[in-house]
């Protein structure tokens, strides 16, 4: 009986041999699969030929000169929304932020001016909106910031009017 235990073992070893040896006969032997089977049509090739008198010089060309205009016209139109504001002149403005240190003004160039707020010491009730007068001090500093005054733009007007 221990002669027949052992057959049993062995068997079942040298079948599942037998099985995998089939199993991957089998799968060599089926076809791969291909793309998807049905009412697929090839798409027709199209070729394009160059014409044979076409100047790519020219049509470089006329781009660049298109791009030039446009940028003309985007300039004269910027410069024409900006107002024509100096240096040393007195100009009305808007007050559009304020905050414990500064007021920002607003007098329609391409950006904002900063004031102390201690230059408004005799308007405690500053608020935004509100038009003021200020200096233009200069239209850049060294940070590129239009430098206002509304100090010195009361003292030029006191002395217009006394005038």
């Amino acid at each position: 009986m221990t002669e027949e235990l052992k057959e049993s073992v062995e068997q079942p070893e040298e079948v599942k041999e037998v099985e995998a040896q089939s199993e991957a006969a089998e799968l060599k032997a089926e076809p791969k699969k291909k793309g998807p089977k049905g009412n697929v049509k090839p798409r027709p090739v199209t070729t394009a030929e160059p014409e044979a008198d076409f100047d790519w010089d020219e049509l470089e060309s006329s781009r660049g000169s298109m791009a030039s205009k446009k940028k003309e016209e985007l300039v004269n139109l910027y410069d024409k929304t900006l107002s024509t504001v100096q240096e040393r002149e007195v100009v009305d403005g808007y007050v559009i932020s304020m905050n414990k240190r500064e007021v920002v003004v607003n007098i329609g160039y391409k950006s904002d001016g900063i004031v102390s707020l201690n230059e408004f010491r005799y308007n405690p009730e500053l608020k935004i909106g509100e038009k003021v007068e200020v200096y233009v001090e200069s239209l850049e500093d060294k940070k590129g910031q239009l430098t206002l005054s509304h100090k010195k733009a009361r003292a030029l007007r006191s002395w217009d009017r006394v005038n």
